[in-house]
């Protein structure tokens, strides 16, 4: 499943793109254990992402918002249960 969703990651168009970010980021909660560099490399991307929207990506800024929403706190659990940073 996770091959999948990486392998959409890759895809131009936007809202599939946007949407595999949503999916990521409840796996990356969902699965404890997964790699913290690409789950920091993965928030990044939404940050970035949220910085370059056009005016008229309203969609899009819903689903990094979306995905963000999803992933902050998994950051938080994972600072409160050690120290990783």
């Amino acid at each position: 499943m996770i091959l999948t969703i990486w392998g959409l990651l890759r895809i131009e168009d936007k809202i599939i793109k946007n949407y595999a970010f949503v999916w990521a980021s409840n796996y990356i909660r969902t699965f404890d254990g997964f790699d913290t560099n690409k789950a920091l490399g993965l928030y990044l991307t939404l940050i970035r992402g949220l910085e370059s929207l056009s005016q008229g990506d309203y969609e899009i800024g819903a689903l990094i918002k979306k995905a963000l929403n999803i992933l902050i706190p998994y950051w938080d659990n994972r600072k409160a249960g050690n120290s990783w940073i």
